[in-house]
């Protein structure tokens, strides 16, 4: 390990020890919430919430579909207004509590709870809606005035994410105008592909490589490089807006109030997006590095398949494709993810299949691998084993590759 792989190991280890006890003990209760929801039967997300959600997604359905390109996106207009009066309305609480009676565990405890929902419903939306926004924007929506389009298709970025610990012009930007252009090669600023992937090591690294990238400061030399100005200037006005949304809490009420309840959020949302970034792209097809089937995941019924984002493939091959067209494109490109050997899983999740590759977990990857042909047990777990060590670029670039031919 470099001198500066040691600086980005101790970076993302700081995190994960400041970060990771809050969460578990954050989730636990976001967890519990909801099996008390449903009183501790039927199935998860089938409690009285989440019945009074769907009731009036059906009842504002046929007034709202008409404000929305996609009708299948009038939802959105209810969870934009839920969240706007919610957020604030739980942030300013918690914002009096702390300056009158000064600062609590369990109002810090109580308000990430809140702010999580139920099994992390609420943080999920904001996050699938965020990702949403910065492909489509003002967009998705019609037939209203203008005015009320752009803050409808800005919303997440200047107001909503912020809480949430998304920089405004991250997603925007970095997102889709980075991540999806380069899609985990060199220029990427969140690309792992110069590291092995099957490593809690360094996914740790990379944990640090992601915090540049949520706070825009990694972006800026790429758009500088390529001499797109506006988006250096924009980057730079999200860095200013959310350290002046910090600052001024801090100056309000107090430091360790803006730290637990902004900063708190901010290293939340580095923390629990760098883990599915580093799932959705952990394969690379030793062969044919630029193969977008392998280097992109795709989830057969995925235990928890938000909007068809468990297929990954299509979402990098068509970004700006209504994600109501997703199952039809997969099924049409059946044949060339078999032909392709493409990435392809059944009945998991980003989640699980992050903790199998960082610990290797072979054994359980075997068992939901959709395999391209027929192979041995351990013909299976060297097929994954490269895909998940071949390195494209940076000093190890092709190491494994390498010894592997030399062993051949």
């Amino acid at each position: 390990m470099t001198l500066s792989e040691g600086r980005q190991f101790f970076i993302g280890l700081f995190i994960i020890v400041f970060e990771l006890p809050f969460f578990v003990v954050l989730t636990f209760f976001s967890v519990m919430w909801e099996k008390t929801d449903r009183l501790f039967k039927g199935k998860p997300r089938t409690g009285i919430l989440f019945q009074i959600v769907d009731r009036i997604n059906e009842a504002t359905e046929r007034h709202l579909e008409k404000y929305v390109v996609y009708k299948q996106d009038y939802y959105i207009i209810n969870s934009i207004l839920f969240l706007i009066i919610y957020v604030m309305l739980i942030f300013l609480a918690s914002a009096w509590y702390t300056s009158k009676y000064g600062f609590s565990i369990y109002v810090f405890v109580l308000y990430h709870t809140l702010r999580l929902g139920p099994e992390l419903a609420i943080f999920g939306t904001v996050q699938s809606l965020a990702h949403k926004e910065c492909h489509s924007g003002t967009e998705q929506f019609q037939n209203l005035p203008k005015l009320v389009i752009w803050i409808l298709g800005n919303i997440f970025c200047w107001f909503i994410g912020p809480f949430y610990g998304l920089l405004p012009y991250s997603m925007k930007i970095g997102h889709s105008m980075n991540h999806h252009k380069y899609s985990n090669s060199e220029r990427d600023v969140i690309c792992n592909s110069d590291m092995e992937r099957d490593s809690i090591i360094n996914y740790i690294r990379y944990i640090t490589r992601f915090l540049f990238y949520s706070t825009n400061i990694s972006l800026i030399p790429v758009f500088l490089h390529d001499k797109n100005y506006k988006q250096v200037f924009q980057l730079v006005i999200g860095i200013i807006y959310q350290a002046l949304f910090f600052f001024v809490f801090a100056q309000k009420v107090s430091f360790i109030f803006a730290l637990s309840f902004i900063g708190y959020a901010f290293l939340e949302n580095v923390f629990y997006i760098s883990l599915y970034n580093w799932t959705w792209h952990a394969f690379i097809d030793p062969d044919e590095p630029t193969n977008e089937y392998v280097n992109s995941i795709t989830i057969i019924d995925g235990t928890y398949n938000v909007i068809d984002r468990d297929l990954h493939v299509v979402h990098h091959a068509y970004p700006g494709v209504h994600w109501s067209k997703y199952r039809k494109i997969f099924e049409t490109d059946r044949e060339i993810y078999t032909k392709r050997k493409g990435t392809l899983f059944k009945q998991t999740q980003a989640k699980e299949l992050f903790f199998l590759i960082i610990f290797k977990r072979y054994d359980k990857m075997v068992e939901k691998f959709i395999f391209p042909e027929n192979m041995s047990y351990e013909e299976k777990v060297t097929f994954l084993q490269k895909r998940l060590r071949s390195i494209t670029w940076g000093r190890k670039q092709n190491i494994f590759l390498s010894e592997n031919k030399k062993s051949s």
